[in-house]
């Protein structure tokens, strides 16, 4: 919950917005006495109450997800081709299953293991796996923003299930 005293609202222009932590509260049916004046706002701005429903939508497909819902890991081939694709770029012959058991691994904090030394190449591998990484990150917002357009929101100050749908967890507190 929000510290007493916190501001809750801030400005652009002349106009009063309400702060996006306050949002992400609210979505999360966290509902305080002095959000009053957040709701009326809220009501009133089409940009808050968008991104209330953006936020409202976000909290209800995370407590609605399943272990099947989430991520696995890739089978093994495709880890093989990506290696054999980084190593064609970096000029050296692509790693043999034999030579990847036999790696010794790396240290701590993604050094390399003593008597290795790390180069251009692990530099590019590096940045490339980041890049990947934030090219996947920045594919699921947009996923999640453009998964939410269109339809309603059933509910602003408490969690939202889908209709029929039991919770799965018992230790899920409930929040209605």
């Amino acid at each position: 919950m929000r510290a007493a005293g916190t501001r809750h609202e801030q400005r652009e222009g002349t106009v009063t917005h309400v702060e996006t932590a306050h949002l992400v509260e609210l979505a999360l049916g966290h509902i305080a006495h002095d959000d009053l004046g957040a709701l009326r706002h809220i009501a009133e701005c089409a940009r808050c109450r968008d991104e209330l429903r953006t936020m409202t939508r976000v909290v209800a497909a995370a407590r609605t997800a399943d272990i099947v819902d989430l991520p696995t890991a890739p089978p093994e081939h495709v880890w093989q081709r990506i290696a054999r694709e980084l190593s064609q770029g970096a000029g050296a012959p692509p790693p043999s299953a034999r030579d990847a058991a036999h790696r010794p691994p790396a240290g701590p904090a993604g050094r390399a293991a003593p008597g290795r030394t790390v180069g251009a190449g692990g530099e590019a591998r590096r940045l490339l796996l980041g890049l990947l990484g934030l090219l996947g990150l920045l594919a699921g917002v947009a996923f999640a923003r453009r998964a939410g357009r269109g339809r309603p929101v059933r509910a602003v100050c408490g969690p939202v299930r889908r209709p029929g749908r039991r919770r799965r967890s018992p230790w899920w507190p409930r929040a209605y």
